[in-house]
């Protein structure tokens, strides 16, 4: 056992030499506790043999960098269980117990790693809980965070993630539900989004849109698989409410008035069936259908609406700039030929089925009128040379070429009728050209009743009004049957 170092007492020596006196007891206090650094051990002994005394190296422990023995210099260390807390700022201990430097640390713990979606990301790395997780990096190595579409993996690594790392994004979502999956994936020009389970419902906060650049290839398409498309590939539903509304509502933007067009077609709807092939057997083609258009006003409805299955209400040019060769509110082309003629019952450009509706039972026979075409008249704006509800070319071929074929019913006409044809004929009989023959004496018999003069008058037993046959000479005149 050392012997204690007692200091001198400054105060007892004069006080010019009090500032050497303190300087004096730490030296000396530094060179008590430090008795020796002997190699080897000393015995010493009495002459007489009664006393022995063993000296061995002893050093302050204060000095002793940087192992701690169990036992230094008769004073016991305690080498204790590593109990270090990990937080946001270093703070100093409160025992004086050592670490062993081959202790281990409670660094980690046997939890599954945070989810990286929307709703906690990486914010599970800042957690206040004693423990972190494992995470699957090495120190130095770029961080490869393993993802799943299970339950989190608790990882075997021994070393943290370095807060200032980055993180490869993963490449699919995943929904938490029933861990269904949207994988991201592309093929070095486009990019594939594919989900694996039912339909993709995409619910948005206001809308979706969506903004293509400036290139010719931007374009949205819906390719649905050959075989296992559904019966309808696109339903846009929509709910009425107050106010004008539209479901699908195609808008070309205006162009600027330097913009230059030459041959252009622009289109809103365009219906193609290329090459539809395929063995077709009773089958029907629509370009456009209104296959439901079904009206069931309720209880406490007025009149003064208006259906249509087609509506082309605002139709206008409205500048005298230009000069437009043709301008109809619908064109309709018929069907025609590519290579041969396919076998058909009836060709026609617009087949008209008047409608069938009327008032109720009991009033059918004052119902409104059931009409196959309409021509009615919008307000006269501009006066033209002619204007023509109906007009039909000549036709170009045909054994039997008509202008209008009326099968039956009588044809009701009543304004003027005027015929400009070269040739005309009625109740069937063959049109021929206008007559202007004179003198045809054939046919003549002579009666035996009252002689005939150039006032005398006939009836054709109808009527009361009797007309000479010079009536009925310029009556026929004036309808054009005979030539003036």
């Amino acid at each position: 056992m050392a012997t204690p170092f007692i200091p001198l007492p400054s105060e007892a020596f004069p006080e010019a030499a009090r500032p050497s006196i303190e300087r004096l007891n730490i030296f000396l206090l530094e060179l008590s506790r430090l008795e020796g650094t002997i190699r080897q051990p000393i015995e010493s002994r009495r002459s007489d043999q009664s006393v022995a005394r063993r000296s061995t190296v002893q050093v302050d422990i204060s000095r002793i960098t940087p192992s701690v023995a169990s036992v230094v210099s008769g004073a016991s260390t305690v080498v204790a269980t590593p109990a270090l807390t990990f937080g946001l700022t270093n703070t100093v201990g409160s025992t004086s117990s050592a670490v062993s430097a081959n202790s281990a640390i409670a660094l980690f713990n046997a939890n599954a790693p945070p989810a990286v979606d929307a709703g906690s990301g990486l914010a599970g790395l800042s957690s206040t809980a004693a423990n972190l997780g494992h995470r699957h990096q090495v120190l130095t190595a770029i961080p490869t965070v393993g993802y799943t579409t299970t339950a989190g993996l608790t990882g075997s690594a021994t070393t943290l993630l370095r807060s200032d790392a980055t993180l490869l994004a993963p490449t699919f979502l995943r929904s938490s539900a029933n861990n269904s999956t949207l994988a991201l994936t592309d093929d070095a020009t486009d990019q594939t989004l594919t989900g694996n389970l039912g339909v993709l419902n995409i619910v948005p906060g206001t809308g979706i849109d969506i903004d293509f650049p400036n290139s010719a290839a931007a374009s949205l398409i819906i390719k649905p698989n050959t075989t296992t498309a559904a019966d309808n590939v696109v339903s846009v539903q929509g709910r009425p409410v107050a106010g004008t509304r539209a479901l699908i509502l195609p808008n070309w933007f205006a162009p600027g008035a330097a913009a230059v067009f030459s041959s252009q077609t622009f289109k809103c709807w365009d219906a193609q069936f290329p090459l539809f092939s395929g063995q077709h057997t009773s089958s029907t083609i629509v370009g456009y259908d209104a296959s439901t258009l079904t009206m069931l006003p309720s209880s406490g409805s007025t009149g003064g609406n208006n259906l249509y299955a087609f509506r082309n209400s605002a139709f206008s040019i409205n500048n005298a700039t230009g000069a437009w060769s043709n301008v109809a509110a619908a064109y309709f082309r018929g069907v025609r030929r590519v290579i041969t003629s396919p076998f058909i019952d009836v060709q026609a450009t617009i087949i008209v089925e008047p409608p069938t509706a009327g008032l109720s039972a009991s009033n059918i026979t004052l119902g409104s009128s059931q009409i196959g075409i309409y021509i009615r008249q919008q307000a006269a704006q501009a006066t033209a040379a002619d204007r023509i509800a109906i007009k039909v070319d000549a036709q170009n071929s045909g054994t039997n070429r008509y202008a209008f074929y009326g099968v039956s019913d009588t044809l009701y006409h009543g304004g003027r009728v005027q015929h400009t044809g070269v040739q005309f004929g009625i109740y069937g009989a063959t049109p021929t050209v206008q007559f202007g023959t004179t003198g045809t004496a054939s046919g003549f018999a002579t009666g035996t009743s009252t002689a005939v003069t150039v006032d005398s008058t006939y009836t054709g037993n109808t009527g009361s009004l009797a007309y000479t046959i010079g009536d009925v000479i310029l009556s026929l005149k004036m309808l054009g049957v005979l030539a003036t």
